[in-house]
């Protein structure tokens, strides 16, 4: 079995092709994709959150080491969450 049907086999919560764009932003490391993975699953986030995060990670590439370093989780989705509700008004103002 593949480490990607492993992926998939194991975060069965999650769109096959999240787990895929997660795979290649992680460059294909597994560790690291099982860490991003776990982050999307423990903090239970939305659908749009979940393409928020994958169109954060393919721009700004795969920083899960950084994120592992802030210690507080709770505060770390909140900093998300409030960069994500940013780039939606910012988005929406400029289609108005």
């Amino acid at each position: 079995m593949s480490q990607l049907e492993q992926l998939s086999k194991e975060f069965t919560n999650i769109e096959k092709e999240l787990i895929f764009k997660t795979w290649n932003c992680c460059k294909e490391k597994f560790d690291e994709t099982i860490k991003v993975l776990q982050f999307i699953t423990e903090n239970k986030t939305s659908s749009d959150q979940q393409l928020l995060l994958m169109e954060l990670l393919e721009r700004f590439g795969n920083r899960i080491e950084e994120i592992n370093d802030f210690g507080d989780m709770e505060k770390f989705k909140s900093n998300l969450l409030g960069c994500i509700d940013k780039i939606k008004r910012l988005s929406h103002s400029e289609y108005q």
